[in-house]
């Protein structure tokens, strides 16, 4: 088999390991006086015809007591596929344990077979799409691995066919005319149990066998999924935190949809689609909202590869909490929006030795060039701010500050942040951005003109885009 590993063995030959793994047995239930465990629930689903089928809830035990327990075996998985860098091992595990159960029954040695089922771990391409009905959305938007518009179903026809699925053919139909969201074609190791000759050759079993490497890779895929999503909120963050529309918040709506996975063999035909129903709230943009989306994208990410620095880290972990800002008040959570963006402030420019005055001189400083405001506007809008959180934290009372207020001075921050980390070397660290806002406060403090190098290596440059959006 191509492009398989075959590095230390995950069952090493030692005494008790093969008598283990020969007494392994899948069955609905197990012997009182066993050890077991369930590796899959009760479900429905449909086979390569695309018959319905059902199963029972499946256990993996052993037959007789062993000195190796079902337990350490399934040890022995978890840190095997750890090492092969696969999703999820420790939810994988089970599954594999019962594909190994089987395949042993069919050779006529125990270790070597359930080696060689470990072992069969290959670099699959993997497709994910995330496709709902949405007859209002006529455009097509990329933001960093993301794909946003109408589904191309051509594609998605073509992969289902290359990974020798059905799928498409079935219910292609259905998902014609939808919305979707496409994540760039990426690789994730996989438990090739398809390639083996152990299975391929155990007719009498395929039904079980079926279940179980669709069962795998729902698990896989599911897992996936919620990188996906984690991916996809850290790339529509950063357009956010710059003042453009927001994109996957958990509002307005939920939405039926599917998440359709297809796992493909990279060296040549084969695989597997893995669907799953998926209700994600999430707010669609209309054409305006994608344009002003893609232009604050392609602020961010044309700028060069990412310098993997301080400064990187810091703006993506700026993003993420002026993110969770706009959750809270989307959820009518003022006071926790209110709080977040706070917290995103101190990130950036809070110190032991600070005072709040201080802070807000830097807030002021770095916003108002790209806020089209005066400093001093900016310096009151942040006192605001951070005597609301002060009456909050200390005597319970509500905000009244307008959180859209509080987000246009964010994303102010943030494109100043932007501006600098796309001048700045690699070592670039925030405390040389700071040192330099309060170099330039000073200066407007005491009414004195500012030195236009000065500002312009400080992040003050306007961007090329439109004031952050109002909603």
């Amino acid at each position: 088999m191509p492009n398989v590993h075959h590095d230390r063995a995950a069952f090493p030959d030692v005494p008790g390991m093969r008598d283990a793994i020969a007494s392994l047995r899948i069955d609905t239930l197990a012997p009182p006086d066993c050890e077991s465990l369930e590796i899959l629930r009760r479900d429905r689903g449909l086979d390569e015809e695309g018959r319905t089928y059902s199963y029972p809830s499946l256990l993996v035990h052993q037959v007789s007591a062993q000195r190796i327990t079902v337990k350490a075996l399934l040890k022995k998985i978890v840190d095997a596929l750890t090492g092969r860098g696969h999703v999820a091992p420790s939810d994988v595990a089970p599954i594999v344990l019962g594909m190994i159960a089987v395949a042993t029954r069919f050779d006529g040695d125990a270790l070597e077979s359930a080696n060689r089922v470990i072992a069969a771990v290959e670099e699959w391409d993997v497709t994910q799409v995330w496709v709902t009905v949405c007859r209002e959305a006529r455009y097509d938007l990329k933001i960093g691995p993301f794909s946003l518009g109408a589904l191309n179903g051509e594609r998605l026809r073509h992969r289902c066919e290359m990974a020798k699925s059905d799928f498409f053919k079935r219910y292609g139909s259905a998902l014609s005319g939808g919305w979707a969201i496409e994540r760039d074609i990426f690789k994730t190791p996989i438990l090739a149990f398809g390639t083996m000759n152990e299975l391929k050759q155990i007719r009498q079993q395929k039904e079980l066998i079926y279940a179980l490497v669709d069962g795998y890779l729902q698990f896989v895929a599911r897992r996936l999924f919620t990188g996906f999503w984690d991916m996809f909120r850290d790339v529509t963050s950063q357009t956010l935190a710059i003042g453009a529309p927001r994109i996957g918040a958990e509002i307005l709506r939920q939405i039926p949809a599917q998440s359709i996975t297809v796992f493909r063999r990279k060296d040549g035909p084969g695989g597997w689609v893995a669907p799953n129903t998926d209700v994600r709230q999430i707010t669609i943009p209309v054409q305006d909202s994608a344009d002003m989306v893609k232009r604050t994208h392609q602020s961010i990410f044309d700028g060069g590869p990412p310098l993997d620095g301080e400064l990187d880290r810091l703006w993506l972990d700026y993003c993420r909490l002026l993110d969770r800002a706009w959750s809270h008040h989307d959820a009518s959570r003022e006071d926790e929006a209110l709080l977040h963006a706070v917290i995103a402030f101190e990130l950036l420019f809070s110190e032991r030795s600070n005072t709040t005055s201080a802070v807000t001189k830097r807030v002021a400083c770095a916003a108002h060039v790209h806020l089209g405001m005066t400093y001093a506007t900016a310096r009151d809008q942040a006192a605001e701010i951070y005597e609301a959180r002060s009456r909050y934290v200390h005597s319970g009372a509500r905000s009244s500050v307008d959180f859209l207020g509080i987000a246009r001075l964010s994303a102010g921050v943030a494109r100043s942040l932007l501006a600098f980390r796309r001048i700045s070397k690699s070592d670039a660290k925030v405390a040389d951005w700071v040192a330099k806002l309060d170099m330039i406060a000073a200066t407007l403090e005491a009414g004195e003109p500012v030195d236009s190098g000065l500002a312009e290596r400080s992040g003050l440059s306007p961007l090329p885009l439109p004031m952050p959006t109002e909603s």
